[in-house]
């Protein structure tokens, strides 16, 4: 009896080594035909009245399948665009309007303003060494800039 259970143990022992050493080899070839580009940076900039950042964070993996290329995005883009002045002189400003990218934006309130920043998220995930111009139109002013990689 004890010489059986040792022969059913070692042909278990025996499976799983198989089996796990067919998983990792598996996976290895998979990761193998795939590309990883991750994305973590800033993007920002400034005018007289404004600045902006658009923080970009996530991925994009391209990979081959049924001999087609093939892609997923996962993450986004969070836009904030802040007032540089003081909040009393929003006051007087009904509409407001901001474009950054192909993104517009627009706000139109019956009450004065009561925050200096404005947010946006999209699922878009710009390079790092992208350049995006922003365009900002309050009441009757207008300011236009350029974001830029933090480190440039």
């Amino acid at each position: 009896m004890g010489r059986r259970k040792f022969i059913t143990s070692l042909a278990g022992l025996i499976l799983l080594i198989v089996v796990t050493t067919f998983v990792l080899k598996f996976n290895d070839v998979e990761s193998a035909n795939k590309e990883v580009i991750r994305y973590d940076h800033t993007l920002s900039g400034e005018s007289e009245h404004w600045t902006a950042e658009l923080q970009v964070k996530g991925e994009r993996v391209f990979y081959e399948e049924d001999d087609v290329m093939k892609g997923e995005t996962e993450g986004g883009s969070d836009f904030i665009l802040t007032y540089k002045g003081s909040l009393d002189e929003l006051a007087s400003v009904r509409e407001l309007s901001y474009e950054y990218g192909s993104t517009r934006l627009e706000l139109k309130v019956e009450q004065p303003f009561r925050k200096k920043a404005f947010t946006d998220s999209t699922n878009k995930l710009p390079e790092k060494d992208a350049t995006m111009e922003v365009k900002v139109q309050w009441g009757d002013k207008t300011e236009t800039f350029t974001l830029t990689a933090d480190n440039q």
